[in-house]
């Protein structure tokens, strides 16, 4: 192999990157990646040259305490975890934690759960635990104030004690070319020392009343805090991504606990899946520093009117928004307001996701939900009842044409019901896809699986749903435009696989009667 060029070295390592591969849907991919990564810097010191900087590009935390405690043999000392291995060597290695990209930090339990399960453990290796104590010394945290000293002792306890928020905390310490930072926490706020760490070096991040921006209806309040404004972080200095999410079975993320991390100068994209969008004045209107974020994506949300309004008025530079409401959320407000800040995105808004569950709509603008505005739109997936108006309650009735930019490349509707036969039939009769030059692919999601509702409609009603249907895959085969109709639950099933151990322990806990 030591005849081949570097060039083809190098390519071979970048071949094997595990960076792309986002857990935990790819979590089996990302692994296998890794192995054969480490695999090949056995083979050879110019080849582990190439493969080793590629290998440290992504780390993802798999380590579970109460999996370990269940694990555990009668050694006196636990064995390190992948994250603890990890972390030596990017403290004995500055070279390879600059290499570090991204980061997906799972299973950060509550420190209290955390330290009641730590007990029932064999003893960790003190040595390596007391590298990490050793290393908080150095880390960027440089303020005397006493509460910072009272932190900082706490943060080293919980290091000897070797819990996993600690460790993961020195971590973001290290790495300061992290470009895409991915947390599951089971706290509102990230919990414990990761949430203290950037408490500590932003200070406290709130929100304070602006009266030149109030409104005769409406108090406006503005975030304050200069560390935080005032330029680049002293951690993170170059992350772009962030990705929060909800533990299963744990409390909501609430975005007024986060304000520290969400509001990072350099973050250009901000995920977060199962949050609360919480503040004490209600109506009121809040004006976030997102002048820098490009997409915006909240999933399984509870969010207000108002909250809603202020994020995308404050994203002024706005590429793709996604909300993403859950199945079983309270009534959803969408306002006027919004659909007014949303047209202002117009210049730089390409992808539009609103998924709304047909029977929680709370309220709704009387008006059409009028997209062409958005003038670059190239995907939208929204829910029909968003959209379309219920049938007969506009005259003339609308068509697509008059409610989609003619920009758009990919059109999904969701929690489409029966009474979205008139609007396909006029879709297909005027051959309306002309009106899109852009358009490559329609997708249907049905709001229950077809083998189901075909027995809760009449015969009738069948048909016509059926016949359409079928006119119109015919109509997009014809045109060159991708068509596909499935249900909600088996979209859901296809972006969301259940893992096969995690499906046999449940079949082998809940067998199926006379199993």
């Amino acid at each position: 192999m030591s005849i081949l060029p570097d060039e083809i070295l190098l390519g071979i390592a970048e071949q094997l990157s595990a960076e792309a591969l986002t857990p935990p849907k790819h979590f089996e991919e990302w692994q296998l990646a890794t192995r054969t990564l480490a695999n090949l810097c056995l083979v050879s010191r110019t080849m582990c040259s190439f493969a080793q900087p590629v290998l440290y590009r992504s780390f993802v935390n798999d380590y579970d305490v109460f999996e370990q405690y269940a694990d555990e043999d009668d050694s006196d000392l636990r064995s390190p975890t992948s994250l603890e291995y990890f972390l030596r060597t990017l403290l004995d290695r500055p070279d390879l934690a600059g290499q570090v990209r991204s980061l997906r930090l799972q299973n950060l339990q509550v420190e209290d759960e955390e330290l009641e399960v730590r007990d029932e453990l064999s003893s960790p290796n003190e040595e390596l635990l007391d590298s990490f104590i050793a290393a908080t010394s150095e880390s960027v945290v440089s303020d005397h104030q006493p509460e910072n000293h009272e932190w900082q002792e706490r943060w080293r306890n919980n290091l000897a004690t070797g819990l996993v928020n600690a460790e993961a905390t020195l971590l973001l310490t290290v790495v300061h070319d992290l470009k895409l930072l991915d947390v599951e926490t089971c706290t509102a706020d990230v919990g414990g020392d990761i949430h203290s760490l950037f408490q500590q070096i932003f200070g406290n991040v709130a929100f304070e009343e602006d009266k030149q921006l109030a409104s005769d209806a409406m108090t406006s309040y503005v975030l304050r805090n200069q560390k935080l404004l005032a330029g680049s972080s002293p951690i993170l200095p170059r992350l772009e991504t962030l990705i929060m999410r909800q533990a299963e079975f744990s409390d909501s993320l609430d975005l007024s606990h986060c304000l520290n991390m969400i509001t990072i100068p350099t973050l250009k994209s901000l995920f977060v899946h199962g949050c609360d969008i919480c503040f004490d004045q209600d109506p009121a209107r809040y004006h976030f520093p997102f002048q820098n974020l490009r997409n915006l994506h909240l999933e399984n949300m509870n969010i207000g009117p108002s909250a809603l309004s202020s994020l995308v008025e404050d994203c002024s530079h706005l590429r793709s928004l996604a909300l993403l409401f859950p199945e079983m959320a309270d009534n959803v407000d969408i306002r006027q307001d919004f659909l007014d800040k949303l047209a202002q995105r117009s210049e730089t808004l390409e992808s539009l996701q609103l998924v709304i569950p047909d029977k929680y709509y709370g309220s709704f603008p009387d008006n059409l939900f009028d997209v062409r505005r958005l003038i670059k739109l190239k995907l939208l997936e929204i829910s029909q009842r968003a959209l379309l108006p219920k049938s007969g309650t506009h005259t003339p009735e609308p068509k697509f044409h008059d409610l989609i930019p003619s920009s758009v490349e990919q059109l999904i509707l969701r929690w489409v019901e029966d009474d979205m036969t008139p609007y396909l039939t006029r879709f297909v009769d005027m051959q309306s896809y002309n009106e899109f030059p852009n358009l490559k692919y329609i997708e249907l999601v049905k709001t229950r699986r077809l083998n189901i509702s075909m027995l809760e409609r009449a015969k009738s009603a069948r048909s016509t749903w059926i016949a359409i249907r079928d006119r119109f895959e015919k109509m997009c085969n014809q045109a060159g435009i991708g068509f596909k109709v499935w249900s909600e639950e088996e979209k859901y099933d296809f972006e969301n696989p259940i893992d096969g151990e995690v499906l046999d322990r449940i079949n082998a806990e809940y067998p199926a009667p006379g199993a």
